[in-house]
Order: structure tokens, then C-alpha cells, then sequence
């Protein structure tokens, strides 16, 4: 059994790693009966807006108390499997994957235009926070190969570098080498779509833009790239 005060820390963890509503509950006996309880979280990016309502709407929790999207939740076990059952025919079939609002979309054979773009919204990184987010920005099919496709640090923080024109950088940290084979074609090619946010890289006096890779998804594979 985990740790009554541990299970919203890992509640966290698990939905970062997954981007999917998470309920983690332990088992308890409370004056008698026997209770599920623990916590709910879910994405920022979900579809699903309200968490915490569509569970309250099942009219079977003792309490479901919180935000929207991190709360404290307790079942009866006498209700749990009518509970569970509920939730499924609700979510089944409801696109449960990451949904970002973006505030620019652009091909990626027009990115080299935007450097100047990117520069001006990476000088504002100190501004975004609460109630200003920063932007965010979709590029679609780029092309990923062995040219431009790089990782680094592989053994203590894997970190994938793309590379496109006009000395652009593509970074997604807290990556992995099998996400790295994912994307490597020794001829061939990846097309992938990115959302991510606009960065400056500083080194050694030079400066050029750069994008942090915030999610992205696999549009097609191809065993030859010319």
C-alpha cells in the first residue's frame, strides 16, 4: 500500500509520464466498510476538461473534493466495480490524447522564415508565467533523418537535437535512445508533427533559435530519403 501523503506526488508523476487522467487509490477500512481513496489528476492538455465533475457525475463517490483536474477522491468498496464501469462507458471512447492550443502553425519548409520570430519570443522568457503562458508552436511534416538527427549526452540526460535550415535547433530533453531509434533511418526518413515553444541558444557569443520540443507525433516513415 502506498503512503496516504505519497499518492497525489505519484498520482503526478504517472499522468506527466502518460499525459492520461490517472485515479490512484489505496485501500482502506474505515469504522467498518471498506473505502477506495486517494487522488485524481489530469493533463493540462486533455481533451477532457473537467475531471473531477465527470467522476462527481457518477453519483457514487463518498467525496471528490479539489480542482478540476487535482483532487482527493474516496469510493465505497461496495460501489467501485459499478463506479469503475460507469467511468469506462464514458471514457472508452473518448480521445484521451493531448490537445495543445497553439498560437502558430507552420509548414516546416517555412520555418527558416521565422527565425526573427522565433528570436523576438525566446528575448521574452522571462515574461511568460501565470495568466500569460507562452505561445506555442505547431510545425508540421518535418523531415527527420540521419543528417539531421542527433543525440546527445545518451548515457546521463539523452536529449534529441533536429537540426533544419537556417541553423534552427529541435530540442526535447528528458529523452531516450529508444526514442532516438524511433526516429532514426539509416536511408529512410521520419515525418513527424511538433509543438513546442521558442527558444534562444547562446554560445560562445553566437546566438540562433531554437524550439523545445514539447510533444510531438509520427506522421510517416519512409525506407528511402532522397
Amino acid at each position: 500500500m502506498l503512503e496516504p501523503n505519497l499518492t497525489g506526488l505519484m498520482a503526478n508523476q504517472i499522468m506527466g509520464k502518460y499525459q492520461k487522467p490517472i485515479l490512484l487509490l489505496n485501500k482502506y477500512e474505515d469504522n467498518g466498510q471498506l473505502v477506495w481513496r486517494g487522488s485524481g489528476r489530469n493533463s493540462t492538455y486533455s481533451k477532457l476538461v473537467d475531471l473531477r465533475s465527470t467522476l462527481l457525475d457518477t453519483g457514487l463517490t463518498e467525496y471528490c473534493s479539489g480542482h478540476p483536474s487535482a483532487f482527493g477522491i474516496s469510493i465505497f468498496d461496495k460501489d467501485i466495480e459499478q463506479f469503475k464501469q460507469i467511468v469506462y462507458n464514458q471514457l472508452n471512447n473518448m480521445d484521451l490524447s493531448s490537445c495543445y492550443y497553439v498560437d502558430f502553425i507552420w509548414k516546416s519548409n517555412r520555418v527558416e522564415q521565422e527565425q526573427a520570430t522565433i528570436l523576438e519570443l525566446g528575448k521574452l522568457d522571462d515574461v511568460w508565467g501565470q495568466g500569460l503562458p507562452q505561445p506555442y508552436i505547431a510545425i508540421e511534416h518535418i523531415t527527420v533523418s540521419a543528417n539531421n538527427l542527433t543525440l546527445m549526452s545518451p548515457n546521463k540526460s539523452p536529449t534529441l537535437k533536429i537540426t533544419l535550415p537556417g541553423n534552427i535547433s529541435l530540442i526535447k530533453f528528458r529523452s531516450s535512445q529508444e526514442e532516438y531509434k524511433e526516429l532514426y533511418s539509416k536511408d529512410g526518413c521520419v515525418i513527424i508533427n511538433i509543438v513546442g515553444t521558442c527558444n534562444i541558444n547562446e554560445w560562445n557569443g553566437n546566438i540562433s533559435p531554437q524550439i523545445y520540443i514539447e510533444d510531438y507525433e509520427i506522421v510517416s516513415k519512409s525506407a528511402y530519403y532522397f
